[in-house]
């Protein structure tokens, strides 16, 4: 059976739930808030929020169990069922306090109010510390031995009444610790601690726990089927499944670390009442939808080859998204980005070839300096030869004549001979 009116939705019901993008989880309801939001226990034993305002559509999967009328005074919501044969013991939530109502064929009863009922019994313990102390002291004026026992007795029920008091009013709280006082009778927020140290209280006060160290959140593969991310750890829930601006779609693994600011605990509170479902309802959805958003802004290309730029975009958006928050984000690793088989080995070809235009190009580039080299080598030939045989014209080897004949005169045994000259000389004339 399908339902769109989520109103049906009730504590028990074994359900099935389509969300916006496709994404489907399965278990059975274990809370239901009036806020649209419930807590989901999965087949694998886990427990979630989820808020029905993300949800498409759910899916029945059994029956559901025949359950009575059941609506208290006051907005809250079933925390949990415990059932016992015939008889069904609720636990039932609302801003002023805690109820428990046990439901017997058909009928409810309220049992106590939790909040009430801790104060009522403080006084009374009180109370009855003082009527035996009274009691006693009064009965045996006269007897020593009784005035002894009775001062014992009230010695130990006051100490038992300290010690209630005492367990009801201080708490501690370690480093990396923050703390929600919040009054169980009117249902205010009475206070906050966000140090560590030994803390006291009001008996009716009660505390709300949060963690304010740095906490991890990831995304790796099929998160049900037990993957884990790069750190080894288990992952909070399955990838990412985004679609870029060429309408591809791909699969994400990501990492983030964060940490919330201590004096936001209060206003945390007021939205999301414990840090599961802080974490559940704001935490891991903001993650989702930003990384869904921030690849529409690249091509499947970029996608591949700006991971970095990719990262820095999902960071940026999710700092101004929780800053208001008071959520600091310490790190983000996007760790894997899947795209379709049949892109990557497109992207691989393309890898390929671009690899091999790369190469002829610089064989192209170094054929063309080497044939550049020669030019430049046979034109500085060519002007030498031109300059020397500049240098050999016949004006010129003429003074080189002379100025060698010149030099050879000045030793005195140099006879010049006309050219074309056919006669004798005496060279023994002295």
């Amino acid at each position: 059976m399908i339902m769109t009116d989520f109103k049906d939705i009730n504590v028990g019901d074994k359900i099935e739930l389509v969300f916006n993008n496709g994404d489907r989880i399965s278990g059975e309801v274990t809370t239901r808030a009036i806020s649209d939001t419930i807590r989901l226990q999965t087949v694998f034993g886990g427990d979630t929020f989820i808020s029905l305002h993300q949800v498409k559509e759910v899916q029945v999967l059994t029956p559901r169990v025949n359950r009575e009328p059941f609506e208290p005074e006051g907005e809250g919501y079933i925390w949990g069922y415990v059932d016992l044969g015939n008889a069904r013991h609720a636990v039932y939530r609302s801003p002023d306090k805690w109820w428990s109502y046990k439901g017997k064929m058909g009928s409810w009863e309220r049992l106590y109010d939790k909040g009430k009922t801790l104060v009522g019994f403080i006084i009374f313990a009180i109370l009855a510390v003082v009527a035996v102390v009274v009691w006693l002291r009064s009965a045996k004026k006269n007897n020593k031995l009784q005035t002894r026992v009775s001062g014992g007795v009230a010695a130990a029920l006051g100490l038992t009444a300290f010690g209630i008091l005492f367990a009801h009013s201080a708490y501690t709280q370690d480093p990396g610790e923050a703390v929600v006082q919040r009054d169980t009778i009117t249902g205010k927020i009475v206070g906050q601690t966000v140090t560590e140290g030994l803390y006291f209280k009001a008996p009716w006060v009660d505390t709300v726990m949060f963690n304010i160290r740095n906490q991890k959140v990831s995304f790796a593969g099929n998160a049900q089927s037990g993957y884990a991310d790069n750190t080894g750890g288990a992952a909070d829930g399955s990838q990412i499944t985004v679609q870029d601006a060429d309408g591809v779609s791909s699969n994400i693994d990501i990492t983030l670390r964060y940490s919330i600011k201590g004096d936001s605990v209060t206003e945390i509170y007021r939205q999301f009442k414990d840090e599961e479902n802080f974490k559940n309802s704001f935490i891991t959805q903001d993650i989702r939808s930003v990384v869904r958003n921030v690849p529409t802004k690249f091509s499947t290309l970029d996608l591949i080859t700006q991971r970095g730029k990719i990262e820095k975009q999902i960071l940026d958006s999710l700092e101004d998204r929780w800053k208001k928050e008071g959520v600091v984000i310490d790190s983000i690793s996007l760790q894997e980005i899947r795209v379709p088989d049949s892109v990557r080995e497109a992207y691989a070809k393309a890898q390929e070839a671009q690899i091999n235009v790369e190469k002829e190009r610089s064989n192209l580039e170094a054929a063309e300096v080497s044939a550049q080299q020669k030019v430049s080598n046979a034109t500085a030939e060519a002007k030498a030869n031109k300059i020397l045989a500049e240098s050999l014209s016949d004006p010129v080897l003429k003074q080189r004549y002379l100025d060698a004949l010149s030099e050879l005169g000045k030793d005195g045994n140099v006879v010049v001979v006309p050219e074309g000259f056919n006669g004798m000389l005496n060279l023994n004339k002295k």
